[in-house]
């Protein structure tokens, strides 16, 4: 049986709050670093689609929280079935298409 707990219980939740207003995407995106920050925050899809978000309030140390929580979350999915996250919990290449 999982013990599946609310987001907002997670200690990298709460670190995640502590993020909001960090980023300010209108000087983030200004100029050659607007372009470098499109760049970075990409990620591949089908069909040689890349999804972008860096026009999202996020910066690597927002992301690495995020990923924090998504780790916690695959813990309680393994712990309850490892199936059901395919037998093992993933590595970064889940997070970063490494």
């Amino acid at each position: 049986m999982a013990n599946w707990n609310n987001l907002d219980t997670y200690a990298a939740y709460k670190e995640l709050q502590g993020t909001k207003g960090t980023v300010k995407i209108a000087e983030a995106m200004a100029g050659e670093e607007g372009a470098a920050r499109v760049k970075k925050y990409s990620a591949a899809m089908a069909a040689d689609l890349a999804f972008n978000y860096g026009a999202k309030e996020v910066d690597d140390a927002i992301l690495a929280t995020m990923q924090k929580i998504a780790d916690e979350n695959f813990a309680v999915l393994y712990a309850a079935d490892p199936a059901s996250v395919g037998g093992a919990l993933p590595e970064a290449a889940l997070y970063y298409g490494v």
